[in-house]
């Protein structure tokens, strides 16, 4: 086998991998009061990652599934406590 061979096929499992461990996190903001969705809110794991909801609230957050147990979601929006 080939070295360049063997470097592409341990890149191809790597990449397979890494795209099993890695999930998705989707959802809507909403005000507790009115459930009204809250645009712009600031969304982000302890762990470092993070995502703005769009103006209808929404957003998608990746994560990793190993991590995630041992995480916290933090929300926050200017106006809101």
């Amino acid at each position: 086998m080939t070295q360049s061979l063997k470097l592409l096929l341990v890149a191809g499992l790597f990449l397979t991998s890494s795209s099993i461990c890695a999930q998705e996190f989707r959802a809507v903001v909403l005000d507790s009061l009115n459930q009204s969705p809250v645009p712009f809110a600031s969304i982000y794991l302890k762990s470092g990652s993070g995502v703005i909801a769009n103006e209808e609230g929404q957003f998608r957050l990746p994560y990793q599934v190993k991590n995630i147990s041992n995480d916290t979601l933090y929300i926050s929006c200017m106006g809101y406590k």
